[in-house]
């Protein structure tokens, strides 16, 4: 019984911090096509000071590092972020008051996540937007 209890605080401990983390599948853009040699994703989040958001496959984790959780704004791409094989990778900021970067690019060090810090220090929640692009051409 005691174990029983145990493994229910844990869990009752762990699922405010998934709370904190939200994770959400992309929406598929038109040209969806995952044998395509390349691909683009639009990030569109909303943030109240500091996240990480990171993409790995089709699915996006917002990382709360201050703040209240980030929310997803209608995220799309043309294909899941592929695992490896890369001859091109690129970042572009489009909007948003505060500071967005890439931190990470995809590698197999990091099981092939892409990780933008979004850093938001005005009041209140913005919208930020930005884009991943990448190539396989000529690279499998």
């Amino acid at each position: 019984m005691r174990w029983l209890a145990f493994r229910i605080g844990l869990l009752s401990m762990a699922l405010p911090a998934l709370a904190q983390n939200p994770v959400f599948v992309v929406k598929k853009m038109r040209e969806w096509d995952h044998r395509s040699p390349d691909g683009r994703c639009i990030i569109r989040v909303r943030v109240d000071d500091e996240i990480d958001a990171e993409l790995r496959g089709d699915r996006v984790l917002l990382r709360t590092i201050g703040g209240r959780p980030g929310n997803d704004e209608g995220t799309e791409c043309t294909q899941p972020l592929p695992a490896g094989g890369f001859t091109r990778f690129s970042f572009k900021g489009i909007d948003g008051r505060g500071e967005v970067r890439l931190v990470q690019e995809p590698r197999l060090g990091n099981n092939w996540t892409a990780i933008v810090a979004i850093r938001d220090r005005k009041g209140g929640d913005e919208g930020y937007t930005f884009e991943l692009s990448w190539s396989t051409r000529g690279g499998r």
